[in-house]
């Protein structure tokens, strides 16, 4: 994991890529990000991608991970599982 503080971490990501962390922490894939970004799938997944290179981890989970930990979006459980609820209904 990386040794990157909160702070340095605001600095190097955009608002774009922060409304991109905040919807793939509530669990839609690149598809569905897409769809509410009114994006490309591919500028999705290119947002992605440049949120790991720029918080230098490897993948999705530990993206997740060091986001959570260091409280970079402003997400709480309600949201997560409000989310997960209407997916499985």
């Amino acid at each position: 994991m990386p040794n990157l503080t909160k702070e340095e971490i605001e600095d190097r990501i955009t608002k774009r890529e922060r409304q991109v962390l905040k919807l793939m922490l509530l669990g839609l894939n690149n598809a569905n990000i897409a769809k509410k970004l009114f994006v490309a799938r591919s500028t999705a997944k290119r947002h992605i991608a440049s949120l790991l290179f720029k918080l230098e981890v490897n993948n999705r989970v530990q993206l997740a991970v060091v986001c959570l930990k260091l409280n970079i979006v402003d997400i709480n459980i309600d949201e997560i599982y409000q989310n997960c609820r209407i997916r499985i209904m």
